[in-house]
């Protein structure tokens, strides 16, 4: 009932006074990304080569996997480590015309941000999902919006900037709670997509076949569309093996 009635609260906390506020440098690491990284030759007077996130690795809450980011060189002498991300770090875009919000997973931990972007660290105050959900929240954009130093449309934010606006520091509880919440569901959302995009793959390589013929020998169930799954009869669907049945978990 306890864990219930806190999860109501939270409900409101994001817009409403509910929560003691405190000034995010004062909660969290806030700092801009490296402005001088150099095109160059791996070998290149003892240069670092990195993992680079920019504005456009940023989608819908996550960074793109490790494998579709830039790969570029960081000249001898640059600290190159003072701006490698870890896992929870939130990342938002600091100059463009999106507003966009990210956070760090495992698979992109130590990857270098550009100086497109700002990557704000929690310290043991606060938990990363609780400034994550603030700030992917209508208040929190809004909050940032309004430390925007450009008069046009375009972003200009500033480490200085973001870490005077008030965020709400819940009472540890109510942040285990935030915590579980946002890990659950953005677990879901990605085996979700991750299904999705498995069936559409599916579907259209038996759909190339079809419109090639290279199923025309093959019995007509196969061609069949199951109302269920919406892929073919004969496709096993996600979690089950090729004979339909769940694969043993033991």
């Amino acid at each position: 009932m306890y864990r219930e009635a806190i999860l109501v609260g939270m409900t409101n906390s994001f817009g409403s006074p509910a929560w003691p506020r405190r000034p995010l440098v004062q909660i969290a690491e806030v700092f801009l990304g490296l402005a001088s990284l150099r095109h160059m030759a791996p070998d290149a007077g003892g240069a670092t080569v990195v993992s680079v996130i920019n504005v456009r690795d940023l989608d819908d809450g996550r960074v793109a996997p490790r494998v579709q980011l830039e790969v570029r060189s960081v000249a001898a002498g640059l600290p190159a480590d003072r701006y490698r991300v870890r896992v929870g770090d939130v990342l938002i875009t600091c100059r463009g015309t999106q507003l966009k919000v990210a956070q760090v997973g495992e698979g992109v931990k130590g990857a270098v941000i550009s100086s497109n972007l700002i990557a704000i660290r929690p310290g043991p105050d606060i938990l990363a999902p609780v400034l994550f959900t603030y700030f992917r929240s209508a208040n929190g954009r809004a909050a940032l919006r309004g430390r925007n130093r450009s008069s046009n449309l375009t972003l200009a934010l500033s480490p200085t900037s973001i870490g005077r606006i008030e965020v709400p520091v819940p009472p540890f509880e109510a942040q285990r709670c935030i915590a579980d919440l946002v890990q659950a569901a953005e677990e879901n959302y990605a085996a979700a997509v991750g299904a999705a995009e498995w069936r559409r793959k599916v579907a259209h390589e038996v759909a190339i076949k079809l419109l090639t013929g290279a199923l025309a020998d093959e019995p007509k169930k196969s061609m069949a569309i199951d109302p269920q799954e919406g892929l073919p009869h004969g496709v096993p669907s996600e979690g089950t093996n090729e004979g339909g049945e769940a694969p043993c978990t033991e």
